[in-house]
């Protein structure tokens, strides 16, 4: 789990770098954002549709699948998120736009609180997988209608030998990152190890 930290505190790096330097017709964001969401929402389904394996095995399945999904989502997210200042230029269209995303993803996050345990339980946990992964896969598709990029808003990206904060920030952060990055994944990936170990009827 370590490795796994180290791995995703690299992942936003590796991703905007990667980004930053795409030149291609329809942009450098939304090709991302396109080609990511699909292998996002299929990691997120086979999370919750563990094989038959022993307890080896299931705990090299959640990892890699653990990693397919952090690693899809950080090029889906990272992109999205990037896209919004170069669609947006004035302030109060990015007021307006935030406004819309906090009520949408105040309204995601209840429901998605809300209603995983229930599906879960009621439904079973890889039905669950695939409503929840359907929904993700169809909203950020739909996002991408009416999406464009502008070509005068893009910066030049930064070099890896540019120095942009002190070292010593640097460091700091390199340090700190990956038992952040390994919390975090334990504590959104819970009910996976649960589904693995636990029969649903003493769930």
């Amino acid at each position: 789990m370590i490795a796994y930290g180290v791995l995703n505190a690299l992942f936003n790096l590796l991703a905007g770098h990667i980004s930053d330097r795409t030149n291609t017709r329809w942009g450098r964001r939304i090709p991302y954002i396109a080609l990511c969401s699909l292998p996002f929402a299929l990691s997120f389904v086979l999370l919750f549709s563990p094989p038959s394996l022993g307890h080896a095995g299931l705990l090299c399945y959640f990892f890699a699948m653990t990693l397919a999904f952090d690693l899809s989502f950080t090029f889906t997210a990272l992109n999205a998120g990037a896209l919004y200042p170069e669609m947006f230029v004035s302030q109060r269209d990015r007021a307006y736009v935030s406004a819309l995303q906090q009520l949408f993803g105040i309204i995601g996050l209840i429901a998605g609180v809300a209603l995983a345990k229930s599906l879960g339980q009621s439904l079973g946990w890889r039905t669950m997988g695939l409503v929840f992964g359907a929904i993700g896969l169809l909203s950020m598709y739909v996002s991408l209608y009416g999406s464009f990029e502008r070509k005068e808003r893009r910066e030049r990206p930064f070099g890896w030998g540019r120095r942009c904060l002190p070292r010593s920030a640097i460091a700091i952060f390199c340090c700190t990152s990956p038992p952040v990055s390994w919390s975090n994944s334990r504590r959104r990936c819970l009910p996976v190890p649960l589904r693995f170990t636990r029969p649903m009827s003493s769930a």
